[in-house]
């Protein structure tokens, strides 16, 4: 069968089964980057074909890498010896080139590898799994492009009763506790979905009204540098003041 976009997806499902083994196997042979060694685990099928004469593996790659505009991945994966030089190699290559690190974002994304290997954690593992990545996303420059996969796995610890409040996560995300059920998205449409599809009831009322007062009070205000009595003065000027109604 013809290497294609369906059996890449199912030979790195396979090989992500236990693959914090080799992870640490990995970072015993000196790979310090988790991003770089997820990269090279869903590339390693596309090596594998290669080296088998299957250039349609090529084609495959260049199909999910084609919106970034470039094509620095295909030009290296032949040099790779094994999946542990893979990953030392990209995680260099990651740290220099913005448009590789594209590259690597349109694989991991069309694959969801990092769902897909953060599954296949034990409980346990999955906050390291992703704090660690979130704080090399960062660095990288590159975290927007992972912000909703990750946020599916955060947590927000707090105490008393705080249903019918409206949280900030604190990476740009805003929580609403409704009962129960706590929604967390920086998404605005993802926030509605989640609310229509519960029953309306009082708890859902009073979420709603704290997550409006919260947008309030986060928004009302225009911050202008430079306008003020000196540049580093910043004026917060409310929005009612700045726009008034036009009568006709």
């Amino acid at each position: 069968m013809a290497f294609d976009l369906r059996t890449w997806r199912e030979e790195v499902a396979q090989r992500l089964e236990g693959w914090r083994t080799r992870w640490e196997q990995a970072r015993a042979a000196g790979v310090t980057s988790l991003y770089a060694f997820l990269s090279a685990m869903a590339l390693w099928p596309v090596v594998e074909a290669v080296r088998q004469g299957e250039w349609a593996a090529l084609m495959a790659l260049g199909g999910v890498v084609a919106g970034v505009g470039s094509n620095l991945l295909a030009n290296q994966i032949q040099s790779w010896k094994d999946e542990t030089d893979a990953a030392r190699k990209l995680a260099q290559a990651a740290e220099e080139s913005a448009p590789l690190r594209e590259e690597l974002d349109a694989v991991l994304k069309q694959l969801e590898v990092v769902a897909l290997a953060r599954d296949r954690l034990d409980e346990s593992d999955r906050r390291w799994f992703t704090e660690t990545l979130r704080e090399e996303l960062a660095r990288l420059g590159n975290l927007a492009s992972y912000r909703e996969v990750l946020a599916q796995d955060r947590a927000v610890a707090v105490g008393g009763d705080v249903s019918g409040s409206a949280l900030a996560t604190g990476d740009e995300s805003l929580a609403v506790v409704a009962g129960r059920d706590v929604i967390i998205t920086a998404d605005p449409d993802r926030l509605w979905w989640a609310i229509r599809r519960r029953p309306p009831a009082e708890e859902l009322r009073r979420a709603t009204d704290h997550y409006l007062r919260a947008l309030v009070a986060r928004y009302r205000y225009l911050d202008f540098k430079g306008m003020g009595i000196s540049d580093r003065v910043p004026l917060r000027l409310p929005l009612l003041e700045m726009y008034v109604p036009l009568q006709a």
